[in-house]
């Protein structure tokens, strides 16, 4: 009875405790959100002693939403399933009870997403009930911002009486002063020991990425900042959605935190300090919105929401959804593949309305599912819709299957597993590159081969330990029988990204950063793009002065799609000694692989550890031309070679390429242009006091960009007076293993330049290469000036083009050029064409047959050839040259030797017997591409010009027919078409021996 009025003696039916509005266990969880109630019908809130899976903080089922009340699998905090099942009346979008207000979190009935009704409950909860319960001058949700939602019973929120965080909004600007904040909490990554702020942030959308960052004018101090979500005081690094602490004396104060693949929710932003004392900092929050492709809206409002329904995306993370001018042909309407099936998603070659190939992937009217790659697991009966065309290595003959195509978004290790209560005896997995292609498996389980410390099964798992990002097709197939239910798993162990794991993913020679593939270290993909990336194009792209990967400040890669430089220059480019080594910035500090290197601190790169990494023959910085700087991680040299190392006058000044252009500071520098400020070694003074001025002269300089004449402790061997080699010829410039006074080396050792671009004045006549009369060209080995001045030195403008001999005249290549057009030759003292004319073709006087044009200085133009050619008689070889040869026995010839006197632009390997006048083997093509180093104990080919090549200084030279593959060891043992094999043995630089020609080996 109520009261004397109450008519009604009958008791009011007892409510369960976890529907009850009381904390019965009082751990400060009230019904639904406590976790030991596992649904409102649970009469008992003490809690178990395993967490469950509502209330361990971890997205069990993978859909990109944690716990209760978050998830709608999650009924209350208790509920020991997260899966989804049915919408619930607080995620349907409807207002059940008529109240004015729909669904989690705006419904006070409404405890989760999971929450079964929308009723409110008989006692209104603080957050809902009219009043400022907390007394903080906001009431009620969604105002005061420490309510998570209109059915949270209390005001106080997660942070409770230790702080007050205020509200932030996307794209405000809010300035707090950290040094009044508490010493309450501490990131994973730091901030112990520091004064806190903590700022809150409402998402009320799942976007792509949440960006916090503290760079603005009005901050004074560094900070540490680290997210949690849903929970203020909680340490546990499980809710820490990102932590980042920035260095403790930063030029300029402030930083920015990305955290990708943020779910709804509230968040907790703490400004936490670094070394103690705090101060203003001025905090944004910028969200980065889904992907229009996967944000279930019709941005283009064509009727077709995201993919794989709408023709604009190509993919789920595509950013656009508008629809291309031609309609691809999965939606344009069409049969095209003529197989009775129009469009995605009718037709089962179409993956989505964006293919543009109806052909059926996986065999007529075989169709695949995409698997939901992020999420956990999917269930599936192979009974139902299934195939029996398809057999793995370990079996699935005539049985039914599956096929899934799944699509790896980064480099993993990624385990698939059937091997699960829910999944029937006698599941294999199989997985493959291609779907109809046998040969295309990665691998195959029937569970007979369990994970480590597992028992055997009859259900497979197949472990991948390294999956590249692309398409894949898995299969789930049986050993026999009609198929039956399954549930695939998929784990996956992100590994570091294909631009950032120290490996040369696409085999191309160049690693990481260095490789024109990456865009930045968390690209996946080391492919090389069709067109050269920005960062990569040889173009100032904002004319800063800095051009491309290493130098721009803006370029984290080769591949990088931008070079505008960052609003805080990386430590690599901002003018200070960080490491305090004494040497500043890229490219002087051994700490910094690029302008954009953010630490100047670091191990002993590949261009300073004084190994030739890439088995060129030269070593590290300056000497390597794959070396941009001595902190450059890879020595593998670039295509086209930089300026510095292309044997050309690229600024004309006489000098060609390091180490004899004082423009080059190395090898690997990429520009020739002479600093306005002459180094130390060609400024015309006797910087040190020895007597001896500039490069190449002065023992202390070893290139004529170097910055330093200083003598070394001990004389180098070309200027120590002794014959060192014991060729009877003495130190620089007598002996011609001395390219210069500071070279250390008198033994001839590689190729050494010609004379006209060797930076000596080998007729003592004050001229040097190009410079010089007697030179005609970068490749003349010989200065001797002639009795008359050459056309290119007459002071005469012998062509009539108003420029007048070297440089001016275009026509010239040096002073000693005899013409001043190219192409040009003396012929009884006249200019004639030796290009084009038919009666001076190549040479003077040499005459083409009637009707046979003069092409490229060849009668009929040079002898060339796709493919391998047997047996051919030497006279149809017109227009080569000889540029190396010697018998299979003979060693020790130097291939850097051969590289220098095979300098045309194609060139020809071939075999034969001492003494036949035909040549057995013959194969051809663009020299860059016959000698592309496809690396050392491998069998990799490149294929040009319808042949495969192997290349190697190291390991062996030679080619085989296409398609027949190699075996290296290290010269080609393989038997595949032997009559069309050609090999010989290289090892440490040198031509070490012939092993095959044809199928005649030994």
């Amino acid at each position: 009875c109520a009261g004397p009025q109450d008519d009604d003696e009958f008791n009011e039916p007892v409510l369960p405790r976890c529907n009850d509005g009381i904390d019965n266990d009082r751990d400060g969880y009230l019904d639904e959100q406590d976790p030991g109630c596992r649904s409102v019908a649970d009469n008992d809130e003490e809690n178990e002693d395993e967490i469950p899976v509502c209330f361990d903080k971890i997205d069990n089922d993978g859909d990109g939403l944690v716990d209760f009340p978050w998830d709608p699998g999650c009924s209350a905090a208790g509920d020991d399933d997260e899966t989804d099942g049915r919408l619930t009346e607080c995620s349907n979008g409807v207002d059940d009870d008529e109240d004015g207000r729909i669904d989690f979190p705006d419904d006070p009935g409404c405890m989760g997403t999971g929450d079964n009704t929308e009723a409110d409950k008989p006692l209104a909860p603080q957050c809902a009930d009219g009043q400022d319960n907390d007394r903080d001058g906001r009431t009620d949700y969604p105002d005061d911002v420490e309510c998570f939602a209109a059915s949270d019973p209390s005001e106080r929120g997660p942070c409770g009486n230790v702080y007050s965080p205020p509200l932030l909004a996307q794209g405000e600007t809010l300035v707090v002063d950290t040094s009044r904040g508490l010493f309450e909490s501490a990131g994973s990554c730091g901030g112990r020991g520091s004064p806190e702020t903590v700022v809150f942030y409402r998402l009320s959308r799942p976007v792509e990425a949440l960006v916090v960052s503290t760079e603005g004018a009005e901050t004074a101090v560094p900070t540490t900042l680290y997210v949690r979500r849903g929970v203020c005081l909680d340490p546990d690094p499980i809710v820490e959605m990102g932590c980042q602490r920035e260095a403790e004396n930063p030029a300029t104060p402030g930083h920015t935190l990305t955290i990708p693949n943020v779910p709804a929710g509230d968040y907790y932003i703490v400004i936490d300090g670094v070394a103690g004392a705090g101060g203003p900092v001025a905090v944004t929050v910028t969200e980065v919105p889904l992907a229009q492709c996967l944000n279930t809206l019709d941005d283009d409002e064509d009727g077709r929401l995201d993919y794989p329904d709408d023709p604009g995306c190509d993919h789920p993370t595509d950013r656009d959804e508008a629809d291309p001018d031609v309609a691809p042909a999965c939606a344009n309407d069409e049969d095209d593949d003529g197989d009775g099936q129009v469009d995605h998603p009718l037709d089962p070659g179409c993956s989505s309305a964006a293919d543009d190939d109806e052909t059926d992937q996986c065999g007529p009217g075989v169709r695949f599912e995409d698997y939901p790659v992020g999420q956990a697991s999917v269930r599936f009966d192979t009974s139902v819709d299934g195939t029996n065309q398809f057999v793995g290595s370990c079996g699935g003959r005539g049985a039914a299957e599956k096929v899934l195509r799944y699509v790896n978004p980064f480099n993993a290790e990624v385990v698939f597993s059937v091997d699960h209560e829910e999944t029937i005896e006698n599941t294999i997995v199989y997985l493959r590159t291609d779907c109809v292609n046998q040969n295309a498996e990665l691998g195959c389980d029937t569970g007979a081969a369990a994970l480590p410390n597992q028992p055997a099964s009859t259900k497979g798992t197949l472990r991948i330990d390294r999956l590249p990002p692309g398409e894949f097709f898995l299969i789930v197939d049986h050993a026999f029988g009609m198929g039956g239910p399954v549930k695939l798993s998929v784990t996956v162990e992100r590994l570091p990204p294909g631009c950032s794991d120290g490996i040369d993913n696409d085999e191309d020679g160049r690693v990481d950063a260095d490789d024109a593939g990456c865009e930045g270290p968390n690209d996946e993909d080391e492919r090389d793009p069709e067109d050269p990336p920005v960062c990569f194009d040889g173009v100032d792209q904002d004319a800063d002065g800095l051009i491309d990967y290493p130098y721009d400040p803006g370029c984290v890669a080769k591949g990088g799609a931008s070079e505008v430089d960052p609003a805080q220059p990386a430590q690599c480019s901002d003018g200070i000694d960080n490491d305090a080594d004494g040497v500043i910035d890229f490219p002087r500090d051994v700490g910094c692989f690029a302008a954009s290197d953010p630490e100047e601190g670091g191990g002993r790169p590949a261009c300073s550890n004084r190994i030739d990494d890439d088995q060129d023959g030269l070593t590290d910085w300056p000497l390597d031309p794959g070396c941009s700087a001595p902190g450059d991680l890879g020595e593998a040299d670039d295509d086209p070679p930089p300026a510095c190392w292309d044997e050309l006058d690229n600024d004309r000044d006489g000098l060609v390429d390091f180490p004899f252009d004082p423009g080059c500071e190395g090898a690997g520098d990429r520009d020739e242009v002479d600093p306005a400020v002459p180094a130390q070694c060609s400024n015309g003074l006797d910087d040190d006091g020895d007597g001896i001025i500039d490069f190449p002269r002065d023992p202390g300089c070893a290139a004529a960009g170097e910055d330093d004449e200083a003598d070394p402790a001990f004389a180098p061997q070309c200027a120590n007076g002794r014959d060192d080699d014991g060729n009877g010829r003495t130190d620089w410039p007598d002996d011609p293993g001395c390219r210069f006074a500071a070279d250390d080396r008198e033994a001839l050792d590689g190729p050494v330049p010609a004379r006209c671009s060797d930076g000596v004045d080998n007729d003592d006549d004050g001229l040097v290469d190009l410079r010089d009369p007697g030179c005609q060209g970068a490749r003349d080995d010989d200065e001797a000036d002639l009795a008359e001045a050459p056309f290119c030195a007459n002071q005469i403008d012998d062509d009539g083009d108003g420029a007048i001999d070297w440089p001016a005249d275009d026509g010239c290549a040096a002073q000693g050029d005899q013409c001043e057009q190219a192409g040009y030759g003396i012929c009884d003292g006249v200019c004639e064409d030796l290009v084009n004319d038919e009666a001076n073709c190549g040479v003077c006087g040499r005459t083409c047959e009637a009707g046979v044009e003069c092409i490229d200085g060849f009668c009929g133009g040079l002898f060339v050839f796709e493919g391998i050619r047997q047996n051919v008689p030497e006279v149809d070889l017109g227009g080569w040259e000889i540029c190396h040869q010697d018998r299979y026995g003979d060693r020790q010839t130097q291939v850097n030797q051969i590289l220098a006197n095979c300098d045309g632009e194609y060139v020809m390997y071939g075999c034969r017997q001492v003494g036949q006048p035909n040549w057995q083997l013959l194969a051809m093509g663009e020299r860059d591409e016959v000698f592309r180093n496809t690396g050392d104990q491998n069998n990799n080919l490149n294929n040009h010009n319808g042949v495969d090549w192997y290349f190697s200084s190291g390991y062996s030279i030679g080619f085989v027919g296409p398609g027949t593959g190699v075996s290296r060891n290290s010269c080609d043992t393989a038997n595949a078409s032997p009559e069309l094999r050609l090999c010989w043995h290289t090892s440490g630089g040198l031509l070490s021996g012939g092993y095959r020609c044809g199928a005649r080996t030994g």
